[in-house]
């Protein structure tokens, strides 16, 4: 089968490094090369060669207020190159689906959804991919149409087993439902093992996670908010104010 998929243009796309949907996008379609397909992988310049046909659009970055600006100019050099083209699925993972995809030929477009609640593209002819089942469901409860769901692809060669473990897990997301934030802390409890999360500078305020119901604000004032109101260094507490662990 002949695929296009188009990765984001915020950093490079390569098999390694500090990415998530590039790096993503990048392994689909090395996999789907080494596999037969004849595959074409749409990414910022710079990025990483490999068993497909790389085109390069534009310098990766950012633009103010956020990825919009950078992303549509991705997609416009895309269409440029490849609208001569005609493949059997063109696959984006872009934050949005933007309707000059339309201009690459495909008999079959796919929208692999990595943002939370995404603007959606009127456009009915898109099959829409989430990256779980939970995150499935809350788009569909959202948008009223047909979302599936599949997992990122990630080559198990790339994490090396270590048997002996040390006693803690890594959380390192967003804090949020559709990323499992509360079945972590569950995990953590019931292994009775420390827990670290990693999360966006800044945010800490509001993103941390309670369990066990709301907790009054550092004011010492009741909060009618169902989340917690902390300043941006407070770390997380213990529900019954005595910890277990």
């Amino acid at each position: 089968m002949k695929f296009c998929i188009i990765s984001t243009a915020a950093v490079e796309s390569s098999k390694k490094g500090y990415k998530g949907i590039e790096r993503i996008a990048w392994q689909i379609a090395d996999w789907l090369g080494k596999n037969g397909h004849d595959v074409t992988l749409v990414a910022s310049k710079g990025s990483e060669k490999g068993n497909f046909k790389l085109v390069e659009t534009v310098n990766p970055g950012y633009i103010v207020p956020g990825i919009i600006e950078k992303e549509e100019e991705h997609i416009v050099e895309a269409v440029k190159i490849l609208k001569s083209e005609s493949f059997d699925v063109v696959q984006v993972h872009q934050h949005r689906f933007y309707l000059e995809t339309f201009w690459i030929g495909a008999k079959r477009y796919e929208w692999h959804i990595h943002s939370w609640l995404p603007p959606f593209p009127p456009a009915q002819n898109i099959v829409c991919y989430a990256r779980s089942k939970s995150h499935s469901e809350l788009l569909k409860s959202r948008f009223m149409r047909e979302v599936n769901y599949m997992y990122n692809f990630i080559d198990i060669n790339d994490y090396k087993l270590e048997r002996k473990k040390e006693d803690y897990l890594l959380f390192f997301s967003r804090i949020s439902k559709e990323k499992g934030a509360h079945n972590f802390v569950k995990i953590c409890r019931e292994l009775k093992c420390k827990g670290i999360t990693v999360y966006r500078y800044g945010s800490k305020s509001e993103q941390v996670l309670v369990v066990g119901g709301a907790q009054a604000s550092g004011t010492g004032a009741a909060s009618s908010s169902p989340y917690l109101q902390a300043p941006s260094e407070f770390a997380g507490e213990c529900p019954t104010g005595v910890c277990p662990y």
